[in-house]
């Protein structure tokens, strides 16, 4: 493999590591995690990783300015792009 693409490959692994490292806590309300993120950040996640590369301990990933269902057991990381509208 291109060592250009090995290391462009290590550095994606490391951001998505260090992404979720900081839920992966003793005190974590469960071993899954909700994914939140805006369009921005479902575009530069689609270019950057797959799907199978975010499912260790994230197990739904949702829109934020979609309406959600409540997952009390459930915590998240958040992923989106500060913007002057209103998120939430």
């Amino acid at each position: 493999m291109n060592n250009h693409i090995l290391k462009m490959f290590e550095f994606r692994s490391g951001l998505l590591y260090e992404m979720f490292r900081s839920a992966k806590r003793t005190d974590a309300k469960s071993n899954w995690k909700v994914l939140i993120m805006n369009k921005v950040t479902v575009k530069i996640m689609s270019c950057s990783c797959k799907m199978a590369d975010i499912t260790d301990g994230v197990s739904l990933v949702e829109d934020i300015n979609k309406r959600r269902q409540p997952l009390p057991t459930m915590d998240a990381v958040y992923y989106i792009q500060p913007t002057r509208e209103k998120n939430l």
